[in-house]
């Protein structure tokens, strides 16, 4: 019997730039891990960037994982009604990481009444835009 192949399994991630991560990196997961932390330490956002970087398969993934992202995030601040936050895209204006399945980075950015939108994953890049 040979053992079980671990190409779909993220091994190791390097974020940038995504909430609480300007720069960092983690590596050496397995089948089960275990992520533990005090409260507001980011422990959400690292599966957040996590679950990005796994589902975006192409641009229509990409944007799909994002809006789950916020939608999750906006259902707890339903719950938690001391916390209001604007919904969709803007939420996440930055979020870049590269694990052992792929590359992906996504900015937005709000200038002069001109929204962009820009998606990049591995190589393929493509930059929307928007009026307001």
């Amino acid at each position: 019997m040979t053992a079980p192949t671990t190409a779909h399994f993220l091994t190791d991630i390097e974020i940038k730039e995504f909430k609480y991560f300007k720069d960092f990196k983690a590596s050496g997961f397995k089948r089960v891990n275990l992520i533990g932390g005090k409260n507001n330490v980011g422990k959400t956002a690292f599966m957040e960037v996590c679950y990005i970087n796994t589902h975006s398969n192409n641009i229509n993934t990409m944007l799909s994982s994002i809006v789950n992202v916020n939608h999750s995030r906006e259902y707890v601040n339903i719950v938690d009604k001391s916390k209001i936050e604007p919904s969709l895209l803007v939420v996440i204006k930055k979020c870049t990481s590269k694990s052992n399945i792929r590359f992906v980075d996504f900015e937005f950015t709000d200038k002069d009444a001109k929204q962009q939108f820009k998606f990049a994953i591995d190589i393929d890049e493509k930059i929307l835009m928007a009026k307001i």
